[in-house]
């Protein structure tokens, strides 16, 4: 389901401190934010081990969570493309940026999924 939104769970070697992750992805928030169609970003940087969500995260892991521009994705249809196509454009770009820096060694993006209250 596309909800203009995803996240990107990024790993560098274990091991790395939390300086080396923080200053690695500012630099790919950065040029994740120059994506076109991107409307915001937020970055979580390294995790407590009090707060372990995953075996595999620590300080050498972060999130980069993505929203694409609503006004962007609304006018995909003047572009020639629909909005779930344009969504999974961004995506892609995205992944790409995100895998093409060399201290990169795990990505995973993920969409948020829905849930239902009875």
């Amino acid at each position: 389901i596309h909800q203009g939104e995803f996240t990107a769970l990024v790993g560098l070697e274990v091991g790395s401190p939390l300086t080396t992750t923080e200053r690695v992805l500012s630099e790919i928030d950065r040029a994740v934010h120059a994506v076109e169609g991107v409307g915001l970003t937020a970055l979580v940087v390294g995790v407590e081990k009090e707060t372990l969500t995953r075996d595999i995260e620590g300080e050498h892991t972060a999130r980069l969570t993505v929203r694409v521009d609503p006004a962007w994705l609304a006018a995909a249809g003047e572009r020639g493309e629909d909005a779930t196509e344009a969504e999974e454009r961004v995506t892609a770009q995205v992944r790409r940026v995100i895998a093409e820096h060399p201290a990169v060694r795990s990505l995973d993006v993920r969409r948020p999924t829905p849930f239902a209250l009875e």
